[in-house]
């Protein structure tokens, strides 16, 4: 499957003038309710060991529209090992779950701290359908990216810049992206609907 980063319609260019990360006073997922397992419960679970880091990704869902996502990590150089995230997340919730990285075992040594090159494709469907069993994707309007090297004036899921990067301790950090009907009115465009 080939994955395309949208780049024309959006505008890219070399000045500051980034569409830039929401800020927040406090924790900026806290209205959402959690359609996975809570980021305390994820955080109960993590060992000890000083050589392990943890990278949380959080996607809040405040447009109108259930969508279905998928994050591809590959931490290593000669694609070895590559890990998959993916969530269901209905309006007004939000999906958090962790990639794992190791001083020892791969190349990532520490937090996930960019996107790339750690994160390979990233996609997002919206108005999906899981009422009678596998998710579909009746709308046919989607997003599919693959480089997250770019910045951009408009609002971008796949600009690392527009998610908001909080480390809480040495081995642990989450970014998160509050998803709006702005993403979705750009996926329609992208889709031809």
């Amino acid at each position: 499957m080939l994955f395309v980063a949208l780049v024309a319609t959006t505008g890219c260019d070399k000045d500051d003038n980034y569409y830039p990360a929401p800020e927040f006073e406090g924790d900026p997922t806290a209205e959402y309710i959690e359609a996975n397992v809570d980021f305390d419960t994820q955080i109960s679970q993590e060992n000890s060991d000083p050589d392990t880091f943890y990278t949380y990704f959080c996607l809040c869902n405040a447009s109108d529209h259930k969508i279905y996502f998928t994050l591809t990590f590959c931490p290593t150089k000669n694609d070895e090992f590559i890990d998959h995230m993916n969530g269901l997340v209905d309006p007004g919730k939000k999906y958090t779950n962790r990639f794992v990285t190791s001083n020892w075992s791969m190349d990532v040594p520490g937090l996930i701290t960019t996107f790339s090159p750690l994160i390979t494709e990233m996609e997002v469907y919206y108005d999906v359908d899981d009422k009678y069993g596998p998710v579909r994707f009746p709308s046919g309007i989607e997003e599919k990216y693959s480089d997250f090297t770019q910045r951009f004036k408009t609002r971008q899921i796949c600009d690392p810049g527009q998610w908001i990067y909080e480390e809480f301790t040495p081995r642990r950090a989450r970014w998160t992206y509050i998803l709006t009907n702005e993403d979705y009115e750009r996926a329609k465009m992208m889709s031809g609907k």
